[in-house]
C-alpha cells in the first residue's frame, strides 16, 4: 500500500509541475512574439508616415508647379489678344510714345498674379517693366525671347541668382506681324515658402547636379542650412527614374527621400528631410514598454498556471485520502499522509459533462420545435410582407402619377398664361407698329414707341419664363448637327450691333487665327446664349465697348471653343457674383432699380451651356467691367477643319437698319379668328398689301366658308369656340381642299409648331404678329405684283 501511495504522490508532483512548466513556455513564447510583431508594426508604420508625408510633400510640390504653369499659359493666352496691349503697342510703333504703354501694362499687372511684367520691342529692348519701372532701358537676354519674336508661345523655366521661376514669352501681334513681345514670371521659390507643410521636414529642390536652388530653411526666417549637399546615389536615381529613392544617415537621425518633378521642359530634384530623433527616442520607449509588459505577462501567467495546477491535483488529494482511509479500517494501520495529488474530479467532471449532453439535447430539441413552428408561418410573414410592399409601390406610383400630373398642370397654366398675353399683346403691337408708319406729331409718335418698347418688354419676360419653364421641366432637347461658326457670329452681329449703335458703344468681334470654321452642336441654343450675354453686356454698360472674343483652347485632350463676352460696364459686386446666376436673381435688387428685367437671363444661359456639354463662368470688378465666358466643346476634329476666315466677320459690319421692301399681292385670304381687335389688324395689315379678306369668327364658320368659296390662302386661328384650328383644319383638308393653311397663333409652347402641321397647316406664324414673317409667308404662297421700298 505505501508503494501505491508513494507512486501516487510521484504522478501528483509529475502532473503539477508539466501543467507550470508548459503555461511558463506558452507565456514566455506569447511574450516574446508580441514583442516581435509590435516592435515590426511599430517600425512599419514609422516607415510608412514618412514615406506618406513625403509623397505628399512631392505631390504638392507638382501640384504647384503645374497650377502655376497652366496659369502662365492662360494669362499668355489672355495678353496675346488684349486689345488695351495692342493697341498700345502700335501707338508706340507709329509715334513712338511709351506712355500709353507704361499705362496699359500697369493696368494689367495689377489686376493679374505674376511677379514679373515687361514688354520687349523687336530687337529684344526691354520698353518697360510693369514690376520694375526704373530699368525700363535696359536690354533683356532672357532665354526664348527670339522664339518668341519668331511668331512662338512658350513658357520655359530658369534660375537667376537666387531666383528660381518660370516665365512665358508671348508675341504681341498687330495686323499679323510680330511688333513685339511680352514677358511675364513667377518666383516658384516663393510659392513653395506658401505652400510647404512644416511637418514634413525641410524641402530642398536641386537643379540637376548644379546644387540646392531653394530650400524651407531659407525661406523661412526659423532655419538655418547647409547651402550645399552632397551628391549621393539617390539623387542620381531620382534624375534616371520618376520614383522616390532613400538614403539614411544614422548618425544625424536623418531620412532623405529623393524624387525628380518636372517643370516645362526641366527637370529637378525635390529632396525631402524627415528628422527621425523624436521617432527613434518613441520607438526606444515603446520597446522599454513592450519587454515590461512582456515580463509582466509571463509573471501572471506563470502564477495563473500555479494556481491552476493547484485546482487540478485537489481532488485527487481527496481521493488520496479516502483511499488512507479505508486502507486504516481494514487493515487497523496508521498510514503516513502523503501529498495531495487526487483524481476523484475526474468522475465528478463526467457526470457534469454528461448532465450538461442532457441539458444541451433537450434546448436543440426545443429549438427544433421553434424553428419548424417558424418555418411553418414563414410563409405567412412573406405573403404579408409582399402585400406591403405591394402597397407601398403602389402608393409611390400614386405620387408619381400626381407629381406628373401636376407638373402637366403648371405646363398648361403656363401655356394657357401665354396664350391670353399674346392675344391682346398681338393688337397692341400690331396697331402700335401701323401707328409708327402714320403722319402724326412728334409727341405721339414718342408715345406709340413706349407702348412698342413695353410691348417687346413684356414679350421678352414672357419668352424668359417659358424658357425657364422647359428647362426645368427637361423638355428642352439640343439637337447636335454642323453649325457655320461664321454665320453664327454674323447672326449675334446682326442682333447686337444695332443694340450698341444706339447707346453709342464700341461693338467688334475678334477672332483668333485657330478657330474652326465649323462645329458639331445646336447652332440655335448657341446662338440664345450668346444674345442672352451680348444683350446683358450691352444693358449694363453706358460707355465704352462690348466685345465678343472667339478663341479655341485644349482640355483634358479634347478641344473646346471658348467665346468670352468682355464689356466696360458697371460690373458685379463680389457678394453678388456667386448668385448672378441664380434663378430671378440681378445684381442690383433694389426696389429702385436702374436697369429691368427677370433675372433670368443669364440663369437659362447658365442651364443651356450645361445642355451644350460646357461651361458659363464670369470675371468681374464693380466699375470696371465684366467678361462671361462661354466654353463648349467643338465636337469636331479641328486639324481637319478649315479655319474661319477672319476678314469676312471684319467686312460684315452692320451698318443700320435694312430698308424694308413693301411687296404688293393679288388674291383673297379667308381668316379665320375669334377677336374683334385681332380680326380689325390682320385686316389692316393684308389689304395695305392688296389682298381681299374674308373674316370667320369661329372654326365652323371658317369650314363653312372655306368649302362655299374659293381662296387663295387660309390663316388659321387656334384656340376659338365651338371648334378649335386643329379640327377646323383636318375637316378642311379632309374635303379635298388643297388651298394652303397657315397657323395664326398665340400659342408658343414647345410643340404647337409641330401640332399644328400633324393637323395639316403648311406653315406656322406666332403672335404677335411680325409683319417681316407675315410677308416673307405670303411671298412664299401668293403671287407678287411689284415690290416698293418702305
Amino acid at each position: 500500500m505505501r508503494s501505491i501511495e508513494s507512486n501516487t504522490m510521484k504522478l501528483r508532483c509529475s502532473i503539477a509541475y508539466s501543467i507550470i512548466g508548459l503555461v511558463a513556455i506558452a507565456a514566455l513564447g506569447t511574450a516574446v512574439s508580441l514583442y516581435i510583431v509590435s516592435v515590426k508594426a511599430l517600425e512599419k508604420n514609422i516607415n510608412a508616415m514618412n514615406l506618406s508625408r513625403t509623397r505628399a510633400a512631392h505631390s504638392l510640390a507638382q501640384f504647384v508647379i503645374d497650377e502655376k504653369v497652366k496659369h502662365l499659359e492662360v494669362l499668355s493666352g489672355t495678353l496675346r489678344s488684349n486689345s488695351r496691349l495692342q493697341n498700345a503697342m502700335e501707338h508706340y510703333h507709329r509715334q513712338g510714345d511709351t506712355e500709353p504703354l507704361k499705362e496699359a501694362m500697369d493696368y494689367i499687372y495689377s489686376r493679374i498674379d505674376v511677379d514679373h511684367f515687361k514688354v520687349i520691342d523687336t530687337d529684344q529692348k526691354v520698353l518697360y517693366r510693369a514690376h520694375d519701372p526704373e530699368e525700363s532701358e535696359d536690354s533683356t537676354s532672357v532665354w526664348g525671347v527670339a522664339e518668341a519674336l519668331s511668331g512662338k508661345e512658350m513658357v520655359t523655366s530658369s534660375k537667376e541668382g537666387d531666383t528660381w521661376a518660370i516665365r512665358a514669352v508671348t508675341p504681341l501681334e498687330i495686323e499679323g506681324q510680330i511688333q513685339g513681345a511680352v514677358l511675364i514670371g513667377l518666383r516658384i521659390d516663393n510659392k513653395f515658402a506658401e505652400s510647404i507643410d512644416h511637418q514634413v521636414g525641410a524641402l530642398i529642390v536641386i537643379s540637376s547636379l548644379e546644387g540646392m536652388i531653394a530650400d524651407s530653411y531659407g525661406l523661412h526666417p526659423n532655419h538655418h542650412h547647409d547651402d550645399t549637399l552632397d551628391t549621393e546615389s539617390a539623387m542620381l536615381q531620382s534624375f534616371k527614374q520618376d520614383v522616390i529613392s532613400q538614403q539614411e544617415d544614422y548618425k544625424s537621425n536623418e531620412v532623405r527621400y529623393y524624387k525628380r518633378i518636372s517643370i516645362v521642359d526641366s527637370a529637378f530634384c525635390l529632396v525631402v528631410e524627415v528628422d527621425t530623433t523624436k521617432s527613434s527616442q518613441q520607438f526606444a520607449q515603446t520597446k522599454n514598454m513592450l519587454i515590461g509588459l512582456a515580463v509582466c505577462i509571463f509573471l501572471i501567467v506563470t502564477c495563473l498556471g500555479g494556481i491552476f495546477a493547484e485546482a487540478l491535483v485537489r481532488p485527487l488529494k481527496r481521493l488520496t485520502k479516502r483511499s488512507r482511509e479505508f486502507l486504516e479500517a481494514i487493515t487497523g494501520e496508521s498510514i503516513e499522509e502523503g501529498r495531495s495529488n487526487e483524481l476523484k474530479n475526474l468522475t465528478y467532471s463526467f457526470n457534469e459533462m454528461i448532465k450538461n449532453l442532457k441539458l444541451h439535447i433537450d434546448k436543440r430539441n426545443t429549438a427544433e420545435r421553434e424553428l419548424r413552428k417558424h418555418r411553418d408561418n414563414l410563409e405567412q410573414t412573406v405573403q404579408e410582407r409582399t402585400t406591403e410592399l405591394q402597397e407601398n409601390i403602389r402608393k409611390s406610383e400614386t405620387l408619381r402619377r400626381e407629381a406628373e400630373e401636376a407638373n402637366e398642370a403648371k405646363s398648361q397654366f403656363l401655356a394657357n398664361m401665354s396664350h391670353e398675353i399674346r392675344t391682346p399683346m398681338n393688337a397692341i403691337m400690331g396697331f402700335s407698329d401701323l401707328l409708327a408708319g402714320e403722319d402724326v406729331t412728334e409727341d405721339q409718335k414718342n408715345y406709340v414707341n413706349v407702348i412698342r418698347e413695353s410691348g417687346k418688354h413684356l414679350l421678352s419676360v414672357i419668352d424668359d419664363i417659358l424658357d425657364f419653364s422647359k428647362i426645368e421641366a427637361g423638355k428642352v432637347n439640343i439637337e447636335s448637327r454642323d453649325s457655320s461658326v461664321q454665320h453664327i457670329l454674323h447672326a449675334i452681329e446682326s442682333m447686337v450691333h444695332a443694340q450698341t449703335e444706339e447707346k453709342g458703344l464700341d461693338f467688334q468681334i475678334k477672332t483668333n487665327d485657330n478657330v474652326p470654321a465649323n462645329i458639331v452642336t445646336d447652332p440655335d441654343r448657341l446662338k440664345q446664349c450668346l444674345i442672352n450675354l451680348a444683350s446683358n453686356a450691352v444693358k449694363f454698360t453706358n460707355k465704352g465697348y462690348v466685345h465678343l472674343n472667339v478663341s479655341l483652347e485644349e482640355k483634358e485632350e479634347k478641344t473646346y471653343i471658348r467665346f468670352d463676352v468682355e464689356d466696360t460696364g458697371i460690373g458685379v459686386p463680389d457678394d453678388m457674383q456667386k448668385k448672378i446666376f441664380e434663378s430671378f436673381t440681378q445684381a442690383d435688387e433694389s426696389h429702385t432699380r436702374e436697369y429691368g428685367g427677370t433675372g433670368l437671363g443669364l440663369a437659362i444661359t447658365k442651364r443651356l451651356a450645361c445642355l451644350l456639354g460646357g461651361t458659363l463662368t464670369m470675371i468681374s470688378q464693380k466699375g470696371v467691367g465684366s467678361t462671361f465666358s462661354l466654353v463648349i466643346p467643338t465636337n469636331v476634329d479641328v486639324k481637319t477643319q478649315p479655319l474661319l476666315e477672319k476678314n469676312v466677320i471684319d467686312d460684315k459690319i452692320f451698318s443700320g437698319a435694312e430698308k424694308t421692301k413693301s411687296v404688293e399681292f393679288s388674291g383673297r385670304v379667308l381668316v379665320a379668328e375669334d377677336v374683334l381687335d385681332n380680326q380689325r389688324l390682320i385686316t389692316v395689315l393684308l389689304n395695305r398689301v392688296g389682298l381681299d379678306v374674308t373674316i370667320a369668327s369661329n372654326g365652323e364658320q371658317a369650314v363653312q366658308t372655306a368649302l362655299a368659296e374659293q381662296f387663295d390662302i387660309i390663316l388659321m386661328d387656334i384656340q376659338m369656340p365651338k371648334m378649335n384650328g386643329y379640327d377646323a383644319t383636318r375637316q378642311i383638308k379632309n374635303k379635298g381642299i388643297t388651298t394652303p393653311i397657315i397657323a395664326l397663333t398665340a400659342k408658343a409652347m414647345k410643340g404647337d409648331r409641330e401640332k399644328c402641321l400633324e393637323a395639316g397647316c403648311q406653315d406656322y406664324m406666332c403672335k404677335p404678329i411680325d409683319r417681316k414673317r407675315l410677308q416673307e409667308v405670303l411671298q412664299k404662297y401668293l403671287p407678287a405684283k411689284n415690290t416698293v421700298s418702305a
